[in-house]
């Protein structure tokens, strides 16, 4: 492989041989850049090691993987790239292409897993990954979204996700990836990501309860509470009640909590039954 001039041709060669195109419905702008490939993997630690990738494209990282992992099992959602990329990694004895959609299949277990992640299903596949995956994931993701994800309390970008996230597993930027290193290009620059996930099974109480309070951010927890009445169990004349049950927790800004004080509101209000009302956790 060469640079990602010499990628971005070869991507394009093979979507012109084989009469496809790249649809911008799954995100598929291909990481063309070398150099970006191989400190992702070198991120990774995957070194004789099974390994997950979710977002095959054409082979291009999976081929650096391949040269250092024991086996690699690579998902790839678009059917006309999947069969492609068996054709192009078919003289790797070490790698398995499946043609599946991490969103929905049972995900093979692997010792780590890396993902070049399409835009469109940021969100829902790193809770994917998360839950499903109890070993270190490395992501490269757009910019903004990664910085939501380790934003600190009282930050412009601490954010639900900040705190379901860090809930969840202990995030780590690693290094920028501008946007020139994708083909075909997008609008915004990435960062790769590292995620250690925690052991910990998803509580859709705090869920429910996080996302309540964050859909009014600059209020405090108590007026958040009563705005976001229609998804917690409380009523407009229960702020007094509120303020008993969180004390000085229920004058402070949702945006300055700290992720773990949120466990223990949701402790207090969930015994108080003041949580999610059903079909809102």
């Amino acid at each position: 492989m060469g640079s990602a001039r010499d990628l971005a041709a070869e991507a394009d060669d093979l979507l012109r041989r084989h009469g496809l195109v790249t649809r911008r419905s799954l995100g598929q702008n291909f990481l063309v850049r070398r150099s970006v490939l191989i400190q992702e993997v070198r991120e990774l630690d995957a070194e004789d090691r099974t390994v997950l990738e979710v977002g095959t494209g054409f082979g291009f990282l999976t081929r650096e993987i391949a040269a250092v992992a024991r086996h690699v099992t690579t998902l790839e959602k678009d059917r006309g790239i999947a069969r492609v990329a068996r054709e192009e990694l078919a003289d790797l004895e070490n790698v398995d292409v499946v043609e599946a959609d991490a969103l929905s299949t049972d995900l093979p277990s692997a010792e780590r897993v890396i993902s070049n992640v399409p835009y469109s299903i940021s969100s829902p596949l790193v809770f994917r990954l998360i839950a499903a995956c109890r070993v270190p994931v490395v992501l490269v993701l757009q910019r903004e979204f990664a910085l939501r994800m380790v934003a600190k309390p009282g930050t412009r970008e601490y954010s639900r996700l900040s705190v379901m996230v860090q809930h969840y597993a202990d995030p780590e930027l690693l290094f920028p990836v501008h946007r020139s290193a994708f083909h075909p290009r997008p609008r915004v620059d990435s960062m790769a990501l590292r995620l250690i996930p925690r052991d910990l099974t998803r509580d859709q109480v705090l869920d429910g309860i996080v996302r309540a309070l964050f859909q009014h951010r600059n209020q405090t927890v108590r007026n958040a509470m009563l705005h976001g009445r229609h998804i917690l169990a409380v009523d407009k004349h229960d702020g007094a009640r509120i303020k008993d049950v969180l004390g000085p927790l229920a004058d402070e800004r949702v945006r300055n909590v700290p992720v773990a004080k949120f466990s223990e509101l949701a402790q207090r209000l969930t015994e108080a039954g003041m949580g999610p009302r059903d079909g809102n956790a």
